[in-house]
C-alpha cells in the first residue's frame, strides 16, 4: 500500500517537500533527493509527516499532485516546495532545458528491441559473467572446505533448551535451517552458549 508524506522545516514550520512511497521507508530516506532538497536539509532540521496511508498507488499519486499544486513549486515561483515535478509519475511537469532534451535523445538512440551490441562489448559481458560464476563456485568450495575441515577454528556452541552441542555457528545454522547471523543473534540473547 502507498502513502503520502511531507517534509516540514523546523526553523520556519514551512512544508518544503511532498512525496509518495510504498511503505514508510521512503519518507525517511535521505538518498535519491534533488539538490534543492539537500540544500534545505543541510541548513535546517526537518520533520517527516505521514499524511495518508493505505492508499493505492494511483490514489497516492493523485493526492501528491493535489498537494504540490496547493503548496506550489519553488522552481516555478509559485510556492515553497523543492519538488521538481508536479507529482504523480515523477516526470509530470518536469522542466527540461533544450540541452537536457538533446542529451536524452542521443542516449536513447539505438536502444530499440533489435539493437545488437558491438562484438567487443559482448565479449566483455561474457567474460564478466564467467568471472562472477567462478567467484560463486570458489566461495562455495571455501565454505564446504571449512565445514568439512577438522582443523577449522570453529568454536563449539550449545543450544541451551535442548542441550545439543554443535561444532560451530555454521553447523547450528544448517541444523536450524537459518542464516548464521540468526545463530549469532540467538547467542547474544542467551539461547546458545559458547563451550
Amino acid at each position: 500500500m502507498a502513502l503520502v508524506y511531507q517534509h516540514r522545516r523546523l526553523d520556519t514550520g514551512e512544508v518544503f517537500y511532498v512525496g509518495v512511497g510504498i511503505g514508510k521507508k521512503r519518507a525517511y530516506e535521505r538518498t535519491r533527493r534533488n539538490k534543492h532538497w539537500l540544500n534545505v536539509t543541510n541548513k535546517t532540521e526537518y520533520v517527516v509527516e505521514i499524511l495518508q496511508e493505505g492508499l493505492s498507488w494511483d490514489e497516492a499519486r493523485q493526492e501528491e499532485i493535489k498537494l504540490i499544486a496547493h503548496y506550489g513549486r519553488r522552481d516555478l515561483g509559485k510556492g515553497p516546495l523543492v519538488n521538481m515535478t508536479d507529482g504523480g509519475d515523477g516526470s509530470l511537469g518536469v522542466i527540461k532545458t533544450p540541452e537536457q532534451r538533446r542529451q536524452l535523445s542521443e542516449r536513447s538512440k539505438g536502444r530499440g528491441l533489435g539493437r545488437k551490441l558491438p562484438a567487443e562489448t559482448r565479449v566483455k559481458l561474457s567474460q564478466a559473467a564467467k568471472l562472477r560464476k567462478a567467484t560463486q563456485q570458489t566461495r562455495q568450495k571455501i565454505s564446504a572446505g571449512i565445514r568439512n575441515s577438522d582443523k577449522s577454528n570453529a568454536v563449539s556452541i550449545q543450544h541451551l533448551p535442548t542441550g545439543v552441542i554443535y561444532k560451530g555457528i555454521i553447523y547450528a545454522a544448517e541444523a536450524f535451517g537459518v542464516h548464521h547471523s540468526t545463530i549469532q543473534y540467538r547467542l547474544k540473547k542467551g539461547e546458545f552458549k559458547y563451550l
